[in-house]
């Protein structure tokens, strides 16, 4: 997880302690849920939204929003033994509350933010996507007949230092939806990877040299099952 997120979890870990154990005893405490929502705010700006924090962000308005009652509430002496009753049903509302907390933590976990490693070469690398339109060949595998092929390519190339060409991520949001549903998952399910940063510039001035070019084209097939040969491709 990025930064801002752990001191996200870190944050709402000690609202849930200091509103379950503490809150009562001192009022300094619960103040401690709107420094957690500080930092989940943080992490929205700096870092980014993404949809595998969401039960996190709900949890932690709901921990903020329950200080809020404990600061503005009036305060009742209890003088009186709390009743079995209430004794389970909190220490069932502590179970809970933990529980949820630990639901939280799943998605993140589970899908969780990677680096991609810094290019070791000397040149900086620009990219650029072009997109062809062959005009004497329709698409065999399109659904709408007579329809011309299309091909979307990305290049990579040395590129000049040019501070105003802008980062690429590691997959635009269509791309990434893209890559959800060619794998049968909901569309949103990889938005999160346009928050990955590359060391790509989009169409970054490029240097005027000469260099190798290489080829590469991902057939996007499924993997061959067991027993038969894959096909080649050039």
């Amino acid at each position: 997880m990025r930064p801002f997120e752990i001191l996200t979890f870190i944050g709402l870990l000690f609202s849930l302690i200091t509103l379950l154990f503490i809150g009562k005893r001192s009022r300094w405490f619960v103040y401690v849920p709107g420094l957690a929502l500080f930092v989940a705010l943080c992490h929205v700006v700096i870092e980014g939204v993404r949809w595998q924090m969401i039960p996190a962000y709900v949890l932690i308005s709901i921990l903020f929003l329950t200080s809020l009652k404990q600061i503005f509430g009036v305060r009742k002496d209890q003088t009186k033994h709390p009743s079995l009753l209430k004794r389970i049903l909190r220490t069932t509302g502590i179970v809970v509350a933990f529980l949820l907390f630990i639901i939280t933590l799943i998605p993140p976990l589970a899908m969780p933010m990677f680096k991609i490693p810094h290019p070791s070469g000397k040149f900086r690398v620009g990219s650029s996507i072009l997109f062809f339109r062959d005009t004497t060949r329709t698409d065999k595998f399109s659904r709408e007949e007579n329809r011309f092929r299309e091909l979307s390519v990305r290049v990579w190339y040395p590129a000049s230092n040019d501070n105003k060409a802008k980062g690429m991520p590691y997959m635009q949001i269509d791309e990434a939806g893209y890559m959800a549903i060619h794998l049968n998952a909901p569309a949103y399910q990889l938005s999160h990877l346009k928050l990955i940063r590359t060391d790509s510039y989009l169409n970054a001035e490029p240097l005027k040299d000469l260099f190798p070019v290489i080829f590469y084209s991902p057939s996007g097939r499924n993997p061959p099952a067991a027993g038969k040969n894959p096909r080649t491709h050039h």
